[in-house]
């Protein structure tokens, strides 16, 4: 009688910017050649990455058509999709158990809870903005945590300049919280985009006068641990473009029309948007493991779980130690996560291969290839270095192209060199023929 190997089954919560790279280049190397079993779960049926969603918010990309179907992009490399929330997980048996799928609008349930096996389950849940317990964020705030939150603001964002262009006397102010990359890259990104209504509906929406733009941040900078270069750069194209910088400004409180501060100032705004600190799911609180204060699972340097050999946390829902001495964590950047996606690629074919014994030498090590930070179509500001000491400080086209090129790095773990290449000319040809800016 032959007895059939079993193969390893290898489960990645989140489809972001680490779980699907890591689903993607598994099922190709592993997958499709019967090595291993490999799964990937999401909440949505689509990806999009999230460092372009504030340009979906600003209506300057479409993201029907940049987003990635998981059904799909799975039957062509190599893993199978799993439509579903994670809500609970039994170590101890080795299974997940995802939330019941629920018509968005009737409330009813359309499938009934589910529970999956693994043998190996990597958690790449990513991250959430941090309220910091702040009356009012929830209730009045939009973030980009998500492209469904990205696609609402958007929507509120059109009807709001009809009714500015449509009106007499009228203002409309947008208050950004946050001074962040994510606040920093909206600000600018949204001055283009009322730039480009301007040139499609001969609707002279003018910053600083019909369209008041301000950005909150409770240091005394913008962009708090990056170079004096990129902040000073940053900070005088943002005030060239009229957008309105608050530095040193705590929000204490937010109300349906205004921002309260710690200085007893207030600030008058129709759209606020938080875009503040990071904290990871909060279901992850349930799955009994060792996390610190912002919810982040305590990993080891081979990105393990500490509580089981067996789980493995990754990207910005992971504290991911980058010293013996636990000092020093890998950050929570979108090039940390596809670096940490390569880095478990070679981890699990040791594992498919029955290698073993290499993954006890195997320690995750994040190359720092400098930062960059877009001023939209305007300009970009960087640091880079090929990963060693040597920063080179960048800017105008060279920081635009060297932003750009951030993506495609994205774009090429998942499509491979020669459907990049497809998609890269099909989405500059599209860009040609298509109006800049998202009107619907």
């Amino acid at each position: 009688m032959s007895l059939v190997k079993k193969i390893p089954k290898i489960v990645v919560v989140g489809g972001g910017a680490g779980g699907l790279p890591l689903a993607t280049i598994l099922g190709k190397k592993l997958g499709k050649k019967g090595y291993a079993d490999i799964h990937l779960v999401d909440i949505s049926p689509t990806h999009i990455w999230k460092p372009l969603l504030h340009e979906v918010a600003a209506g300057t990309l479409d993201s029907n058509h940049d987003e990635i179907n998981f059904v799909t992009h799975g039957k062509k490399n190599g893993y199978s999709f799993h439509l579903g929330e994670i809500c609970n997980l039994d170590k101890e048996n080795k299974k997940i158990k995802l939330s019941p799928l629920v018509d968005i609008r009737t409330h009813q349930e359309i499938h009934t809870n589910r529970e999956m096996e693994y043998d190996y389950l990597v958690l790449a849940l990513g991250a959430i903005s941090n309220n910091f317990h702040i009356e009012g964020i929830d209730e009045y705030c939009f973030n980009l945590d998500t492209r469904n939150n990205a696609d609402y603001f958007h929507d509120v964002l059109l009807k709001n300049m009809i009714k500015i262009m449509e009106g007499t006397n009228q203002t409309l102010d947008i208050a950004i919280m946050g001074g962040g990359a994510t606040g920093v890259e909206l600000a600018a990104e949204l001055v283009y985009s009322f730039q480009e209504v301007k040139k499609l509906m001969d609707y002279n929406l003018e910053i600083g006068k019909d369209v008041n733009i301000t950005l909150i941040e409770a240091g005394k900078t913008i962009l708090n641990g990056l170079s004096g270069y990129i902040q000073e750069g940053v900070s005088e194209n943002l005030e060239k473009l009229k957008i309105k910088l608050e530095t040193n400004r705590k929000v204490t409180k937010i109300t349906k029309d205004h921002i309260e501060l710690a200085d007893g100032g207030k600030i008058k705004a129709d759209i606020k948007v938080w875009a503040c600190g990071i904290l990871s799911q909060p279901i992850i609180r349930n799955f009994g493991l060792q996390t610190n204060r912002i919810n982040q699972i305590i990993s080891k340097q081979n990105l393990q779980t500490i509580d089981n050999e067996f789980i493995f946390a990754m990207g910005d829902c992971a504290q991911v130690p980058l010293d013996d001495k636990g000092k020093k964590f890998a950050p929570a950047r979108a090039s940390n996560s596809l670096q940490q996606a390569y880095f478990l690629t070679n981890y699990f074919k040791n594992i498919a291969y029955n290698n073993k014994n290499k993954n006890q030498a195997l320690i995750y090590k994040y190359k720092d290839y400098g930062s960059l930070i877009s001023v939209s179509k305007f300009n970009a500001f960087g640091k880079v270095s090929s990963g060693g000491r040597i920063a080179v400080k960048i800017d105008g086209i060279n920081g635009r192209f060297a932003y750009w090129t951030l993506y495609q790095r994205h774009l090429y773990a998942l499509y491979g060199w020669f459907n990049f290449w497809f998609f890269t000319v099909g989405s500059f040809y599209s860009s040609r023929v298509k109006p800049r800016i998202k009107l619907h």
